[in-house]
């Protein structure tokens, strides 16, 4: 079981350069006490049958996708932007270099 202090917590907070108020400390080191505290619960379950995922609901040729259109709203809003657009070339927008 992890227990943080609050001056471990006072010298986190001065390294990222917090403003915590002394009298907020031990909240702070109460709260990240549980979290460490459940992290390390997190160790102990087994996972030795568990398949790793890259994303937890199973790829993406798994996850649905709506298609690609464009819609009215779409093309009114290219429009105006077209419009106050300061430079175009062809159908795209021109803007200033840069990096070499």
């Amino acid at each position: 079981m992890t227990e943080i202090s609050t001056l471990e917590i006072a010298n986190i907070a001065k390294l990222a350069r917090l403003a915590i108020p002394e009298d907020e400390l031990p909240v702070f080191a109460s709260e990240l006490s549980k979290i460490f505290n459940y992290v390390e619960s997190l160790n102990s379950i087994n996972t030795d049958n568990i398949q790793p995922l890259a994303q937890p609901s199973g790829g993406l040729n798994e996850t649905p996708l709506r298609a690609d259109e464009l819609n009215d709203l779409s093309k009114n809003i290219i429009d105006k932007m077209i419009k106050i657009a300061p430079q175009m070339e062809g159908n795209f927008f021109k803007v200033p270099k840069m990096a070499d």
